[in-house]
């Protein structure tokens, strides 16, 4: 196997350029790079990760960090999956490791990081993904000085990198393709303060029926203080709503998983999905095409948000011109049998 010196012999390079060249250091020319690539390629040369880290101090890793659930939940919570799946293509298309954590509350969380990352430095920076975590617990990660990425969360603050899509808009259209259906009493599940892309999906929600002029109504929307929007949570919130005599004739839900709860509460009740009352989601998981009737959701690309969040962090620890604002994706309707 060729070593560094070979590759430097070959490119007519010092091994200090060639070392400069494979960590992408800009103190080297053009002309001079690609000579140092295509030595390492005529010799079949791979730079060795584990003596890359201990010269540059880094461990060439990024930690994927779910929050909101526990391991064992994250191998079945779909859009934590689709979401890992696109940051982990990417981040070993870039010449990284991953390693995996999940913590189900954000004092979890931030354990994980202080300790597990920082501390113990198995990681050169973070994803976050989920919105489990309170504005206070993210300011004090930060304060920490690890790189990090937050996927599907706005929040304001230096060095700090947000991935998220237009869920409000997006809630609003659903909303309003319940109106132009003939819905009047619309319920929304998933009303919990403390977390903000929840609060943004009410905030589309209430502005489709301003938009409308239809009132809005505090009963159709049960408060939580839950941390997982889960199926389970959408079962009882459904109950709840179906107890209370509120006479609603469709149900907009905070994401997928509390739409199939809503959807097994109304066949519990003898009632019919859609012709009874319709049902609708977000996210747009891969199980919402085969629920029985298939759901009606909002789609967030959910594997290209998860690359465009290793992609932003890797550029943010190569310092190779971060973006200064992260993209925010676009939604889309699905319409289905639910609704």
């Amino acid at each position: 196997m060729a070593n560094i010196s070979e590759v430097a012999r070959l490119a007519g390079v010092s091994k200090t350029t060639v070392s400069r060249v494979i960590n992408n250091y800009s103190l080297v020319t053009d002309r001079t790079r690609q000579r140092v690539l295509e030595a390492m390629r005529q010799l079949d040369y791979t730079p060795n990760p584990m003596a890359r880290g201990l010269t540059l101090e880094k461990t060439f890793t990024v930690a994927l960090v779910s929050t909101g659930v526990g391991l064992t939940e994250y191998r079945t919570n779909l859009f934590h999956l689709e979401v890992s799946d696109g940051a982990r293509d990417a981040i070993d298309r870039l010449g990284y490791h991953t390693l995996l954590f999940a913590g189900t509350t954000g004092e979890a969380v931030r354990n994980i990081i202080l300790t597990k990352i920082m501390r113990e430095k198995r990681a050169d920076g973070v994803i976050l993904i989920g919105s489990y975590l309170s504005a206070r617990e993210i300011q004090e990660i930060n304060l920490r000085n690890i790189p990090f990425v937050l996927v599907n969360r706005n929040y304001r603050g230096k060095n700090i990198f947000c991935i998220r899509a237009k869920v409000s808009e997006g809630m609003q259209k659903m909303v309003e393709y319940l109106i132009q259906k003939g819905h009047r009493r619309i319920g929304f599940i998933g009303n919990l303060k403390e977390y903000q892309t929840f609060q943004e999906r009410l905030q589309g929600y209430r502005r489709a029926l301003e938009v409308a002029g239809i009132p809005y109504q505090p009963q159709l929307v049960p408060e939580t203080n839950e941390m997982r929007f889960s199926e389970e949570m959408g079962f009882n919130m459904t109950q709840e709503l179906l107890e209370n005599k509120s006479k609603i004739t469709a149900i907009c839900s905070g994401n997928d998983y509390l739409a199939i709860g809503a959807m097994r509460a109304i066949k519990a009740r003898g009632l019919r999905i859609a012709e009874d009352i319709a049902v609708t989601g977000f996210d747009d998981i891969l199980l919402a095409r085969y629920v029985e009737p298939s759901l009606t959701t909002v789609k967030m690309p959910l594997y290209e948000m998860g690359k465009a969040a290793a992609e932003e962090l890797i550029r943010h620890l190569t310092g190779t011109s971060a973006n200064k604002r992260a993209p925010i994706f676009e939604t889309q309707l699905i319409i289905r049998a639910s609704a």
